[in-house]
């Protein structure tokens, strides 16, 4: 922008601050000093000023004070570096102390009577703000993969799921690793070896400076990582506190492990990218994974050595009451550990053989090891027995292999009338690929008294492994059926047409009036999933489909005749049609001006007033589409003004007045530019009283624009041929009061204004009132004790549902579970208990 702004090295400027630029040099900012304008200094960074020396980083931070003694108030400040690099007791307050703001003005304002205010900055606040990088977003890892050359990025994405690889694509740097491999191999690392690799460059130093500094090797920092996982997990704390973490600090004392080793070992290994910051003043494993890895690679090196077996094996499994049992705390490092101990993978398989599903990378075990586990685990569910490991889909992506396709097979046959199995097998068959098992798929898709989610599960694995042809059968079937059809089934199989065509269109319209009934809060993700459809669908299908869509979404009964004419049952469809309408806007189809579309774009909006809260039409953006293209504009408002004619001929009630209009569609809007096309729709529309109605917008425009002469004159010669507009002309330039039908008219609206302000009033009451009252019941948040496990309360549905609107997701049934999110708005407590 042409602002002063300077870019430093830290460790330069602590010896010869005049030769530490990079961006902008010495003069202009001898000059940017010299006036009175703001300025930005980004230094960086913490943790290389600090190789030399450990004062060093204090050095610099007071050269960088001292120069800028008479510009501090007007200075932008940013200091970079790794997390551990960091002290944030001692450096924060050397910030503080070098850089106050105390009593300086930070806000202005006026008071109830009009006067100016000022606050104040308190002397206590720090003026500093501590920020660190977000994980990368799946939409942000298909662009990253896309400009590394990976053509098909849906696949990629995929493969990344299935290989429960996300955390190996966090970063960037992270992410160039994995999409190297998948240009290489064409194909996605197994679990097993992504961590190998991840941990393995997460822990080298790259920068020689820091190498030559500190020479902790990499088999050194390997063992040390090592031994802090381990004694993490044997204490259960999550956090490693960083040295100078200060007073209060809740963490583990990694000195204590490191005892006999060179202090500077440690702050060298929690510099490396391995771990992240966590709570102010610690650093954690970037994944829980991660650590449980490493404190698996701890825990056998122990157990090569016998001489600790027995001590070793006591900490995972304990007599209690003369049974041997599993310790819940261990139970993590397992799945791990079977992969390099055959005896810890017989307990296991005797113990709990669930435990292989849990973590780790079981593909990596034998065959018949696999296939017997297969077996014990499906016996365990027939018998009723809850497992919910089993029921995660990481833990069958980890298990999945074709090579247990046949077991598959058998046991599907075998389980055929046991929907829990059968689910669990569907998901073996989508997640691992295994084509061979397309016949039993198909069976399950085809079966009526199969559960949804178990026909979910197949419609998934077709789609995976069978061909177009295949889903076309199971879509026919399913439209076949007798009763409701399942909506949870509809919106999976709608998910699945990759390219909507006239077929596929036949049948969504067909499905659609034999659905089960709408229920606003049920998540089945139907509507989205029907965006979508609409989203990817060509635009000449989107054209055919318009009309029926209007039909549906206004079939009677309706939410209120007149002021809300939506379908009470099909109201659900406000998201797909407001889409597909807003595709023919976009694309200037004639069929926008369609009477159906313009139907649409009438009472879309409305739903707002009458507590419709499933989808927020706002997003659809149609009113600021509207407003881009004149002609629409025009026909959705003549449109108005004939639906409202047809309304109150009823009551012998003329309408010719553009009020009326303008009161009723919020997508319709005019301004001083469209006088010309008023007062030219005087003469071109056929009614006489729509000739009324062009007259009283043109008018209306008219004085909007200071009642121009030049305009009135043009008025006048539009209404000079026929007598009663004349009269109106006059009668306008002179208005008497407001008629009765206007009053109505202004009365209604104050209503629906009223409502909607009282219901916004509501809701933004309770959401006030949420915080506290959360925070009075964080136990029953954690577990609101219900018999079902996987039933949830009001309160955690609300939480869940705030999670996704701070995190702007768009409809989705899913989100990405960023629980801290929720701290700001109800406090660490309520959000942690939320997280539990």
């Amino acid at each position: 922008d042409g602002k002063a702004a300077f870019f430093l090295r830290l460790e330069h400027v602590a010896h010869d601050f005049d030769s530490a630029f990079v961006e902008g040099d010495l003069a202009e900012f001898e000059k940017w000093l010299a006036s009175t304008e703001p300025g930005w200094l980004l230094l960086d960074s913490i943790d290389e000023s600090r190789l030399r020396s450990a004062q060093d980083f204090e050095r610099a931070i007071r050269k960088v004070a001292a120069r800028l003694s008479k510009a501090k108030q007007r200075t932008h400040l940013l200091v970079t570096g790794r997390t551990a690099a960091w002290r944030p007791k001692s450096d924060m307050d050397l910030c503080n102390s070098l850089f106050p703001v105390a009593n300086e003005v930070t806000a202005a304002g006026e008071d109830a009577e009009g006067g100016q205010t000022t606050e104040r900055s308190n002397p206590d606040t720090s003026p500093f703000r501590i920020f660190t990088l977000q994980d990368l977003s799946p939409d942000q890892i298909k662009i990253f993969a896309s400009d590394k050359g990976i053509e098909d990025t849906t696949k990629f994405l995929g493969d990344i799921d299935r290989a429960d690889a996300w955390s190996f694509t966090a970063r960037p740097q992270d992410l160039i690793e994995v999409t190297e491999y998948w240009l290489d191999k064409g194909r996605i690392g197994s679990r097993l070896e992504l961590m190998q690799n991840s941990v393995k460059r997460r822990l080298q130093e790259t920068s020689e400076e820091r190498i030559e500094a500190r020479s902790l090797s990499d088999d050194e920092a390997l063992e040390g990582a090592m031994m802090i996982a381990g004694a993490l997990m044997l204490t259960q704390i999550q956090n490693i506190r960083v040295p100078d973490a200060g007073k209060g600090v809740q963490g583990l004392d990694a000195r204590e492990v490191f005892k006999g080793r060179h202090p500077s070992d440690l702050g060298a290994l929690l510099q490396r990218p391995l771990f992240d910051q966590d709570i102010y003043g610690t650093v954690r494993f970037h994944h829980r994974s991660v650590k449980e890895y490493l404190a698996a690679q701890w825990f056998l090196n122990l157990l090569r050595q016998e001489v600790s077996r027995r001590k070793v094996e006591e900490l995972f499994f304990r007599e209690q009451y003369g049974l041997e049992v599993v310790v819940p705390s261990m139970r993590t490092l397992l799945p791990w550990m079977v992969m390099g101990d055959s005896r810890i993978l017989a307990k296991v398989r005797h113990l709990a053989p669930e435990i292989v599903f849990e973590g780790g990378d079981p593909v990596h075990l034998p065959v018949d090891v696999r296939r017997e586990i297969l077996e014990q685990v499906c016996k365990q569910l027939a018998s009723g027995a809850s497992r919910r490991s089993m029921a995660d889909f990481a833990a069958i992506q980890r298990f999945a292999a074709p090579d247990l396709v046949n077991t598959v097979r058998r046991l599907a046959k075998k389980y055929a009338d046991n929907d829990d199995i059968a689910s669990f097998l569907m998901r073996m068959v989508w997640q691992g690929r295994m084509a061979e098992a397309l016949p039993e798929a198909m069976d399950v898709a085809r079966s009526v008294t199969a559960g949804h989610s178990s026909r979910v599960a197949a419609f998934r694995a077709i789609a995976e492994v069978g061909t177009p042809k295949d889903m076309a059968s199971i879509r026919e079937g399913f439209a076949q059926e007798s009763g409701d059809l399942n909506r949870n089934c509809m919106a999976d199989l709608v998910r699945h047409i990759t390219q909507p065509d006239e077929d596929t269109l036949k049948w969504l319209l067909g499905c659609i009036p034999r659905l089960a009934e709408f229920n606003e809060y049920e998540g089945t993700g139907l509507s989205e999933e029907m965006a979508e459809f609409f989203e990817r669908a060509d635009i000449a299908l989107v054209a055919s489909a318009i009309d029926r869509l209007h039909v549906f979404l206004v079939k009677p009964p309706v939410i209120e005749r007149t002021f809300c004419d939506i379908s009470a049952r099909n109201q659900w469809l406000r998201q797909s049609v407001g889409v597909a309408v807003r595709r023919l806007i976009n694309a200037r189809h004639a069929a926008a001006l369609k009477p159906s579309s313009l139907a649409v774009l009438h009472v879309l909006p409305l739903d707002g007033q009458f507590n419709v809260h499933a989808f927020d039409v706002k997003k659809l953006g149609l009113a600021e589409l509207v407003n881009q293209w004149r002609e629409l504009n025009w026909a959705l408002f003549w449109h108005v003004i004939g639906r409202e004619r047809k309304s109150k001929s009823k009551r012998g009630v003329r309408v010719v007045d553009a009020r009326i209009a303008l009161a009723v569609a919020p997508y319709v809007t005019f301004d001083c530019n469209d006088f010309e096309g008023a007062v030219q729709a005087i003469a071109e529309r056929p009614l006489a009283d729509d000739k009324e109605v062009a007259l009283s917008l043109a008018h209306r425009l008219y004085q909007q624009t200071d009642s121009q002469p030049d305009r009135a004159v043009l008025l006048k010669a539009a209404v000079t041929a026929d007598k009663s507009l004349k009269a109106r002309l006059a009668s306008l330039m002179k208005p008497p009061k407001k008629d009765a039908g206007w009053k109505r008219t202004e009365r209604a609206k104050e209503r629906w204004g009223r409502q909607a302000k009282a219901q916004s009033d509501h809701t933004e009451k309770l959401r006030r009132e949420a915080p506290a009252k959360l925070e009075r019941q964080l136990d029953t948040l954690r577990d609101p004790g219900f018999k079902n496990p996987a039933t949830v309360s009001q309160a955690q549905y609300y939480l869940l549902n705030r999670m996704r609107e701070l995190a702007g997701d768009k409809g989705s049934r899913w989100t990405d579970g960023n629980w801290r999110d929720l701290e700001p708005e109800f406090g660490i407590k309520t959000a942690q208990a939320f997280r539990d």
